[in-house]
């Protein structure tokens, strides 16, 4: 819901106030570099079709951006992991290893996990 919102680092401060002591936020955000927007350039430029996909998303976040943002908050245990595909996706992608960058960057969405 993050793409969605305008003041991000706000939404983060109060999601910390009002999670309980042993409370955590779970975050799945669209990735801003996956492969879907790539595709969309090409659609924009032949098509006449307007990125982003989904218009209304105010924002869409690359790993460093989720890292920036996380580093201005209270949260002190934070973890940024890709999804493709609809999978987790680690060092290994069905069987197969992958360079971690490749994979990071044109993941489909950012799943975040933070906790006090």
């Amino acid at each position: 819901m993050i793409e969605h919102i305008d003041d991000v680092n706000k939404v983060m401060d109060e999601t910390y106030r009002v999670l309980g002591k042993t409370g955590f936020v779970i975050i799945v955000t669209p990735n801003r570099r996956r492969l879907t927007s790539i595709v969309s350039i090409f659609l924009r430029l032949f098509k006449n079709v307007k990125y982003p996909l989904n218009p209304n998303h105010i924002f869409e976040f690359a790993e460093e951006d989720l890292r920036s943002i996380f580093g201005k908050t209270q949260f002190k245990n934070y973890c940024i992991k890709p999804i493709g595909f609809g999978i987790m996706l680690e060092n290994h992608v069905l069987g197969l290893k992958h360079p971690k960058g490749l994979i990071y960057r044109f993941c489909n969405q950012w799943l975040i996990c933070a906790n006090k």
